[in-house]
């Protein structure tokens, strides 16, 4: 999504399959044609979709939890979680000091493409990364990730994506200084005639 908020209301597979089953499987395009018993097919045929689209589900701006919102509410059983609950998580998460409406939540939101720039810049050569970049980097990652939990109330958003820059500008000084001070020395007739070339 270029625009607008994506929510991933995630339910467990189990709780999912025994609602497709319980309704039937013939008007679900994607199980209709599966073998099996109604309930194993589902799950199966979920836990792949699961797997394929697990990572951009990730992706997902907020997560709504029904095993959460179960627990919350003393439920056994998600299945008996309403849709009215989860409006009202859903609102809660929609009002909450950090959420969309403020810039609380956006900021961090678009600071996770200096994480995202840096993993790209795992394929490059060691030699062409920059010390002071990389330390500004990590450096700003750990006082940052502390300052989330300083603030009220705390910006687990802002906790996650300067954990990520911490991480990248870590490990990039790590490529840097291996390659810097510990790459094994080519032997000395393989150098002089690459020298020579």
């Amino acid at each position: 999504m270029q625009k607008g908020v994506s929510v991933w209301l995630d339910v467990p597979l189990e709780a999912l399959a025994r609602r497709i089953t319980a309704v039937g499987t013939d008007s679900r395009p994607l199980l209709h044609h599966e073998s099996g018993d109604p309930y194993s097919k589902t799950m199966k045929r979920l836990s792949t979709l699961f797997e394929e689209r697990g990572e951009a589900y990730a992706n997902a701006n907020a997560r709504v939890s029904l095993k959460y919102i179960a627990a919350k509410h003393g439920l056994e059983d998600v299945c008996n979680v309403t849709p009215t609950l989860i409006a009202i998580e859903l609102r809660a998460l929609w009002n909450h000091p950090a959420g969309p409406k403020t810039i609380h939540f956006w900021a961090p939101t678009f600071k996770w493409g200096l994480s995202a720039a840096n993993i790209s810049n795992f394929s490059k050569p060691p030699e062409t990364l920059s010390y002071p970049q990389q330390a500004v980097i990590a450096t700003s990652g750990v006082i940052w990730s502390r300052y989330c939990f300083v603030i009220t109330p705390w910006n687990w958003n802002l906790f996650g994506v300067n954990s990520a820059m911490a991480c990248t500008g870590f490990y990039q000084l790590f490529r840097k200084i291996r390659h810097d001070y510990y790459a094994a020395e080519p032997p000395a007739g393989v150098a002089a005639a690459e020298l020579h070339d």
